[in-house]
């Protein structure tokens, strides 16, 4: 049964690639019907435009059919491999023949030139000059693009009765592209399709509330604006070409100004807000849009002003000659640029843009995108590799707190590190020397659900609390929430991870000592305890329990328990293995004879 259905979807794929063949050759008689012609009118090579776009879409669609066969045609592997081949092949020849016709019979758009020009030829005799020619700028469906299309494209092409409706839909097909291409891409290019075409488009964009809701987004929507004189002068002209374009849809944005000037003056940097308050005290009535405007204006101007006077001093002191009393040997560095750019690439998402830029990075919460910072070795300020925050050459830092990070990963004070419990724990070092540590094997139970494990256990008096590993959490199904506790180290290093806390109930297994405590939730705690397996039988041990049989045996504990269980767990009885004494003198190298210490079991 399941052979049946896998052979009649390979039958059926199979049908259709003959069908994208038949298609493939009746487009293939076409470019030559053309080719072979002495001329081509302009109407064709419309048409053949439209084709082509068509034509390039079919190859995209025998692409993942061809695939399809592939994967289900494995026995004959080869053979659909020569397949694909062949038609690519093909295709490919007849998109680049299409393309050289188009190119070759594209005339320079003389029409097009009459259409951008408001005077004929006589009119432009009498002005003495010749106007340049205006450029329609392409539609690509956006909203808040699309009035300034339509008004240009009307004045031009629509409105002009010189040029017949075929012509005005070539030219309408030429400036639109993406979603706004695809509305009309299923209409011929003919003469009655032209006022069709128009019409959908006129249906899809010249809508007024989806209009106002994109320009009042763009308005109330601003980015804090930065202590610069483009900032300053870019939120100028953004507000005031949402305010033009909501005015003519009709909405009284005259009466706006207060509402307008309060959002903006949200959005200001501290100092420009200060300036802005002090101007605002010398206006007698209600400021207007005007003169906020102008104290922006006034302002960028400050610091264009202010910057071009840093250049000229530095240039100036760069071109100065050293007086030969204080003539120093210097160094010379040259740098050259080249035509082809590097690409940038985001450490996060390795997408072409900054890490700042990145979407990805931006939805992430404030802790993990801490943790990707430490992680990919980022600097905190500008947030890019082989730098670091002490030398970062990136001016200012956070906008909220003023400190030397990048806004995105500023820590709310809800969160601070001053607000957060710091549990201090010692970390260990990697060297050529060894102690050996005290370990145990002990069952850890779940309270709630009474599963339980045996876990290697690391007894650590220098913790002030206690760790579990996440693969013990997660075997035990153990219940656990988020803590901002900040766990630190030797020498003030901070451990940058998400830490969660749950409770564990821990019960020997040489005794009847049982306790509950909460523990830190870690996915690694350390390395194999002890590094390297080395024989016992010369220790007197035998008449001893002991709680972790296989203390030699090199292996990573799953859970540390730190000083409030430790001494608790020791107890007062001790006893020396003196023995230990002759056999590091015997048998351990001498790079490590001098690391071991007694062991009290």
């Amino acid at each position: 049964m399941e052979k049946e259905s896998f052979d009649t979807a390979l039958r059926e794929l199979t049908s259709k690639r003959s069908s994208f063949k038949g298609r493939l050759t009746k487009f293939k008689n076409t470019l030559e019907i053309l080719s072979n012609s002495k001329s081509i009118p302009q109407v064709e090579i419309s048409k053949l435009s439209i084709k082509l776009s068509r034509f390039e879409g079919l190859f995209t669609e025998f692409d993942e059919l061809q695939t399809q066969i592939e994967i289900l045609n494995v026995d004959s592997q080869e053979v659909e491999l020569n397949i694909r081949d062949i038609l690519e092949q093909d295709f490919c020849y007849c998109i680049a023949t299409a393309q050289q016709l188009i190119a070759d019979n594209s005339s320079p758009r003389k029409s097009s030139h009459s259409c951008c020009s408001n005077e004929d030829d006589r009119d432009r005799s009498l002005l003495g000059f010749k106007l340049p020619t205006i450029q329609i700028t392409k539609f690509d469906g956006s909203y808040y693009k699309w009035l300034e299309f339509k008004d240009i494209f009307t004045s031009l092409v629509h409105d002009n009765n010189k040029i017949k409706d075929v012509h005005k839909f070539y030219y309408l097909n030429s400036y639109l592209e993406g979603e706004a291409a695809r509305v009309i891409s299923n209409l011929e290019v003919v003469d009655k399709n032209y006022v069709k075409a128009w019409q959908l488009l006129c249906e899809r964009y010249d809508n007024k509330r989806q209009l106002i809701n994109n320009h009042l987004k763009a308005l109330f929507n601003i980015d804090t604006v930065r202590e610069s004189e483009k900032s300053l002068r870019f939120i100028i002209d953004h507000i005031s070409k949402n305010l033009r374009a909501l005015h003519t849809l009709g909405l009284p944005t005259e009466s706006w100004d207060m509402i307008i000037i309060f959002i903006v003056s949200q959005k200001l940097d501290a100092t420009t807000a200060l300036k802005w308050e002090e101007c605002r005290s010398n206006i007698r009535d209600l400021p207007t849009l005007h003169d906020f405007f102008e104290f922006l204006r006034n302002r960028a101007d400050v610091f264009e002003t202010i910057n071009k006077n840093k250049n000229i001093r530095r240039s100036s002191s760069a071109d100065m000659p050293c007086s030969p009393k204080h003539k120093f040997q210097t160094s010379k560095s040259f740098a050259t640029t080249s035509s082809s750019t590097k690409a940038i690439a985001c450490s996060v998402c390795k997408g072409n843009h900054r890490v700042y830029e990145c979407l990805a990075f931006k939805a992430k919460s404030i802790r993990d995108r801490l943790s990707l910072v430490s992680s990919l070795n980022l600097c905190r300020n500008c947030l890019r590799n082989n730098c670091n925050v002490e030398h970062c050459r990136l001016p200012g830092g956070c906008k909220i707190c003023r400190q030397r990070h990048n806004t995105l990963i500023h820590v709310p004070e809800s969160v601070d590190e001053s607000s957060a419990p710091v549990e201090t724990v010692s970390m260990s070092s990697l060297s050529s020397t060894e102690v050996l540590l005290c370990t145990a094997m002990v069952n850890v139970i779940n309270p709630s659900t009474n599963e339980r494990m045996v876990v290697r256990a690391l007894l650590d008096s220098g913790s002030q609390c206690s760790f579990l590993s996440a693969s013990v959490k997660t075997k035990l199904r153990l219940a656990s929430q988020s803590t901002t506790t900040k766990i630190m180290g030797i020498g003030g290093q901070k451990l940058n991870v998400n830490t969660q806390r749950c409770s564990v109930r821990i019960q020997s297994k040489c005794s009847d000592f049982s306790t509950t405590t909460t523990c830190l939730v870690l996915p690694k705690l350390t390395g194999n305890i002890p590094k390297v397996t080395f024989d016992i039988n010369h220790f007197n041990i035998s008449n001893f329990q002991l709680a972790d049989p296989t203390f030699n045996i090199p292996s990573e504990p799953d859970m540390i328990l730190g000083a409030e269980l430790f001494w608790s767990i020791i107890g007062t009885e001790h006893h020396s293995l003196d023995l230990l004494v002759h056999y590091q003198a015997h048998h351990l190298p001498k790079s490590r004879r001098a690391a071991w210490t007694d062991i009290n079991v």
